[in-house]
């Protein structure tokens, strides 16, 4: 199915026939669209890049300041990284340890003070 279009170029005047893509009109010729395009890239290929900062004038080039980055290592190391959990559930006990041994340790100690039975061995 093809929808052509007959319109008028608005550059030179002349009658040209295109395919309709909607919302997509053309105002130009094939000719005059290429000779437009082509002075946009020229245009923008000899024009510096300038930003306009709040109170500047149009035209004068600020130079903007140089950015630098920064990266920091941090080393985090936390004392007792472990943790057992024991106990039934309405009744949970946690130990933190760094090491196996303090944990055996731990467990020595408690039961000596008989405040953990024999629910462990």
């Amino acid at each position: 199915m093809e929808n052509k279009i007959t319109s008028i170029c608005q550059e030179c005047g002349k009658q040209f026939e295109y395919e309709l893509k909607p919302g997509f009109p053309r105002k130009y010729c094939v000719e005059c669209g290429a000779i437009r395009k082509a002075a946009f890239a020229t245009k923008q290929i000899n024009q510096p890049i300038t930003t306009q900062q709040p109170g500047q004038v149009l035209g004068e080039v600020k130079q903007l300041p140089v950015q630098t980055a920064k990266h920091d290592v941090v080393i985090s190391r936390t004392e007792k990284p472990h943790s057992y959990e024991f106990g039934p559930a309405n009744q949970r006990h946690k130990i933190y340890y760094g090491e196996v041994i303090e944990l055996v340790a731990h467990i020595a100690s408690l039961k000596s003070a008989e405040l953990l039975f024999n629910e462990l061995e």
